[in-house]
């Protein structure tokens, strides 16, 4: 996740294809009763949540309420490599069976991203047990990590869509898109072997411009996308999205988009989150090739980094706030 932080004046924003209109600076005067949208079953995947496991294995009961009354029906969990094997050989899957075991009982479909390097695994071992994010990968590993990986896709077959990495443009050891690549077919291998109709999302921050850097012949069923704040001042990327999926039919790939994180810190107000989560949805559903989209987050956390951008206030409380709470929850799925 990327923090991005703006003041208020944005400028104008230019006019958007379909029925959606152009994005305004909400203010406490836009905010008003909560409309009522129901979404399609090909809609379902447009109301998940980001779930970092450290957050959810944490809070449990409460999230997982949370998610039922928002009508939450996937959600982007981490799954990392690292902590399912720490040693090379001994794998421990009792966080993912219990945190993806709850999911699955309430009709909750995980999203496993699956991504960071145990030390054992790296070209660095000192650098990568102090910092993960300098984690380099050993492609002697590589067939250590396919094992594992397959290992991990069979046990869950419940669970059908996949994302290899995190972000791979911001990690030292993944920026290479050779290394990247590399590994993101190894893990697409395992999937399919372990589970044939599992699907596997090319994970990108920034859309096209990471997929241009790529093999064309690089296998993948849908590609990944953060989308925080557009150059144009829309309160998503809505011209990379665009690009990414002109791009993509230029080469002969009609996969859908997955748009992994969302949101917004606290340049926005309650009413002003309210508003914008009714534009962005609106936008989702009048471009249907973004198959799932995930708001980042349930909650504000303590941190600075990423204090202010949930629906719910942070720890002990996690009180939702209320106009956009409700406003996500607006949207409800047809059974």
């Amino acid at each position: 996740m990327i923090r991005l932080r703006r003041g208020l004046a944005l400028g104008l924003v230019a006019a958007l294809l379909g029925f959606v209109g152009p994005w305004l600076p909400p203010g406490p005067e836009r905010a008003g009763a909560q409309r009522v949208v129901e979404l399609s079953p090909a809609e379902a995947g447009l109301k998940g949540v980001v779930g970092h496991w450290w957050f959810l294995d944490a809070n449990l009961p409460r999230f997982l309420d949370a998610y039922r009354d928002l009508g939450v029906t996937t959600v982007r969990i981490a799954t990392d490599w690292g902590q399912i094997e720490p040693e090379e050989g001994r794998r421990d899957f009792a966080r993912t069976d219990r945190l993806f075991a709850a999911l699955l009982e309430r009709q909750i479909e995980p999203l496993p991203v699956v991504a960071t390097i145990p030390p054992w695994a790296s070209r660095n071992p000192d650098a990568c047990g102090a910092r993960p994010l300098s984690c380099e990968p050993d492609p002697g590993k590589l067939g250590a990590f396919e094992a594992t990986s397959a290992a991990l896709v069979g046990r869950y077959p419940r669970i059908s869509r996949w994302e290899f990495w995190n972000e791979p443009e911001l990690w030292p050891g993944m920026e290479n898109p050779a290394v990247h690549q590399l590994w993101h077919r190894a893990f697409y291998r395992a999937a399919k072997a372990a589970n044939p109709g599992a699907r596997v999302a090319l994970s990108t921050l920034t859309g096209w411009e990471r997929v241009a850097r790529l093999d064309p012949d690089l296998p993948f069923d849908a590609v990944t996308m953060h989308s925080f704040e557009d150059h144009r001042a829309d309160p998503i990327h809505t011209g990379r999205l665009e690009q990414l999926r002109f791009e993509l039919l230029a080469r002969g790939r009609d996969v859908p988009i997955w748009l992994t994180e969302y949101g917004w810190d606290d340049w926005l107000d309650d009413a002003g989150r309210a508003e914008t989560v009714h534009w962005v949805m609106d936008w989702l559903r009048a471009h249907p090739y973004v198959e799932m989209a995930h708001y980042h987050m349930l909650h504000d956390t303590e941190d600075e980094e990423t204090c202010c951008y949930g629906l719910l206030g942070p720890p002990p409380d996690f009180a939702p706030k209320r106009l956009a709470y409700e406003a996500f929850r607006s949207y409800a799925v047809r059974r």
